[in-house]
């Protein structure tokens, strides 16, 4: 479909399925809708993509940091290395919303035909998202578990593991608060202007609620890393 044919489609759902602008788009789902939707896969999961890249990111600052921590160390390069593939399972869980997105758009499109409805085009979005603060949390704890030979590094290794291990309950909590804020968009979409700003700005509204709220979690916890391996090396 050309760009031309895209922006009369948008606005045809905008205008013709809807009596006025301030009714919002209501709680039928249309042909027309449904074309619309076939081009928020795109959009949505550049939101949910976010959330990976803010994990990566803090934890790629605890890998600058733990270096230096173990500059001189026999075995420095191994350690750092082993931190590197620690990031895997707590990584895992927000990978998977990539790898789930196309099948949830795809699954809520048909339903959304099927009974015209725009709670039947939303409901595989909001399962998508279940269970993320589980599958969070037990992901941190598989990083934890592969960091044991770093832990051994530190001053009081288990205390170290205990500090660091507690960081799951924050990436759940983040998770969890997150998730209130997409069912909360999610169930106002009749109200919103239109399918194509309604749909985009939950999954926003959503990225913004749980990135910095992760980078925040995964800082605090390599940080505190780094600096039980310096304690262990300097006794400072």
């Amino acid at each position: 479909m050309g760009l031309l044919s895209r922006l009369r489609t948008r606005l045809g759902a905008l205008s013709s399925d809807r009596p006025s602008a301030t009714r919002g788009i209501g709680a039928r789902f249309t042909p027309a809708m449904g074309e619309v939707w076939k081009e928020l896969e795109e959009q949505v999961d550049g939101e949910l993509k976010k959330s990976g890249a803010s994990v990566v990111s803090a934890w790629e600052v605890g890998a600058a940091e733990l270096g230096r921590a173990l500059r001189g160390v026999a075995d420095d390069r191994v350690l750092v290395e082993r931190y590197s593939d620690a990031l895997v399972p707590a990584l895992q869980p927000f990978q998977d919303l990539h790898k789930g997105i196309g099948t949830a758009m795809q699954t809520g499109l048909r339903a959304g035909l099927a009974t015209g409805t725009l709670a039947a085009a939303t409901a595989p979005l909001e399962s998508l998202l279940v269970g993320l603060d589980d599958r969070a949390a037990a992901g941190w704890e598989k990083t934890t578990a592969h960091l044991a030979p770093i832990f051994d590094r530190c001053a009081r290794p288990e205390d170290a593991r205990a500090r660091f291990l507690a960081g799951s309950r924050a990436l759940r909590q983040a998770c969890a608060d997150a998730d209130l804020v997409w069912r909360a968009r999610l169930a106002a979409l009749p109200e919103a202007p239109g399918l194509w700003e309604g749909v985009t700005g939950a999954a926003e509204a959503w990225q913004l609620a749980i990135t910095r709220a992760l980078e925040l979690a995964v800082d605090r916890q390599v940080k505190g890393l780094a600096a039980a391996v310096t304690e262990g090396r300097t006794g400072v």
